[in-house]
């Protein structure tokens, strides 16, 4: 997990950390939210290496709240060269989602 690129948020680490295995949807929405983080500080590597990781783990999730947090780190995604690869991803998995 791409997560030691948290240092502007190390509560958002430290959360991630600690969820468990069960814990797959609180663990992608808080990846999600630290990717948006990232993008917003210009990190857009560490964006796109997280955004994956929220990805993964909600993938085992049939959530419509996942599908509506993903929205904005797919609005934000599409703001930046680099990140074109992760919306899409994002969009593929956006149907499956809900």
């Amino acid at each position: 997990m791409s997560v030691t690129r948290s240092e502007p948020c190390p509560e958002l680490g430290t959360a991630i950390g600690s969820y468990g295995d069960g814990m797959a949807r609180s663990r992608a929405f808080c990846l999600i939210s630290l990717a948006v983080n990232q993008l917003l500080l210009h990190d857009v590597d560490g964006a796109v290496d997280i955004g994956r990781d929220a990805l993964v783990h909600g993938r085992s999730v049939k959530s419509s709240r996942l599908r509506d947090r993903l929205r904005p780190l797919e609005n934000e995604a599409r703001k930046w060269c680099g990140a074109d690869e992760l919306t899409e991803e994002i969009r593929t998995m956006l149907p499956a989602a809900s």
